[in-house]
């Protein structure tokens, strides 16, 4: 998936950074966590250059899943509380509703069925 999505250069960067998140996502689920954060990373950066914020938000909730995996709750409640206080700036009800599925995954993983939104 991450060779062919390079429809990204025909839509004026709609999608930017996609192909960077399925390597991520493939190094998560086949646990080549070594990889994951690079190439989280480098999804953010070319989708941050066109303001594709849903592909922002699904990098950071790898890095925040491969925290988890890796045993770092800390850093992964700090990540998730910065990715929800961007979200909230931007007043969107879908990234809200994101934000509260990361949670929901998140706190499910830990236990802390309270945490989890409504």
């Amino acid at each position: 998936m991450s060779k062919n999505m390079n429809y990204c250069e025909y839509t004026d960067g709609c999608g930017a950074g996609t192909d960077m998140l399925t390597s991520a996502e493939y190094a998560l689920e086949t646990g080549d966590l070594d990889s994951v954060a690079t190439h989280c990373r480098k999804a953010i950066a070319k989708a941050e250059k066109f303001s594709q914020t849903g592909v922002i938000l699904c990098a950071k909730f790898a890095l925040i899943r491969l925290h988890l995996a890796q045993g770092n709750t800390i850093a992964a409640l700090q990540l998730l509380s910065k990715m929800e206080l961007k979200v909230e700036t931007l007043n969107s009800s879908e990234f809200n509703t994101t934000v509260d599925l990361c949670k929901g995954y998140v706190f499910a993983c830990l236990s802390q069925p309270e945490q989890i939104p409504a």
